[in-house]
């Protein structure tokens, strides 16, 4: 049983983390892009002052999309852990109950014995008398 709890546990833990390569391959993309759309507009507008180089912008982009994946990150990283603790606890509780659930069984069986025993000494020495 706890073999198919740690199954699950670990099926969440290979989503989380196909989820996390999504999002890294998706914020890649969009990184792309935006650097892709803004070197088209600064090679059109040729009128305009430029202040930074493209090389200081794309640095800047550059940062800012590494910090923001990095975030993300993060944050995917922390749900997947809250996640895994909460799957922790409630593995704990129900191995808690089971367990409470056999020892009543066992006091149970324990009596049962004890009143045969002793019934069955009674017997013999009711005979032996």
């Amino acid at each position: 049983m706890e073999n198919l709890v740690a199954a699950r546990g670990m099926d969440s833990m290979v989503v989380s983390l196909g989820v996390v390569v999504t999002t890294l391959a998706s914020v890649t993309l969009a990184t792309a892009v935006v650097v892709w759309t803004r070197r088209g507009r600064s090679r059109n507008k040729i009128n305009e002052v430029k202040i930074k180089s493209n090389d200081d912008d794309f640095e800047e982009i550059n940062a800012s999309l590494q910090n923001v994946l990095k975030n993300h990150i993060l944050e995917k990283t922390n749900d997947a852990k809250g996640d895994i603790n909460v799957k922790k606890i409630q593995m704990n509780k129900r191995i808690e109950a089971l367990l409470k659930e056999k020892e009543e069984e066992i006091n149970v069986k324990k009596t049962e014995y004890i009143n045969e025993t002793e019934a069955i000494e009674k017997k013999y020495k009711n005979e032996i008398e």
